[in-house]
């Protein structure tokens, strides 16, 4: 049983070399566009993302930064309360 933890990284190491070879973007993005994805509108606040995802806030600002970067998401300012939003 001590070696099933072993097996698991290394299929996950080869999910995320598929995901970037026939998508172009790691399982780290996965998670944050799932949740867009799955929000009403396609959006959320940068807060309502940070609850609901599995990252840090300065981890998933960065994050977000590199998936605006790729074109996958855009950020939108919510002018009811001057902060900004993630779409996909």
């Amino acid at each position: 049983m001590a070696r099933r933890p072993v097996r698991e990284c290394k299929v996950l190491r080869i999910a995320e070399r598929d995901l970037v070879e026939r998508e172009g973007f790691p399982m780290s993005w996965l998670d944050v566009l799932a949740q867009l994805y799955d929000a009403p509108g396609n959006g959320l606040r940068m807060q309502e993302l940070e609850e609901r995802s599995l990252f840090t806030r300065s981890g998933l600002t960065r994050l977000v930064d590199r998936i605006e970067a790729a074109g996958l998401v855009r950020r939108e300012p919510v002018p009811a309360i001057g902060v900004e939003s993630a779409s996909s």
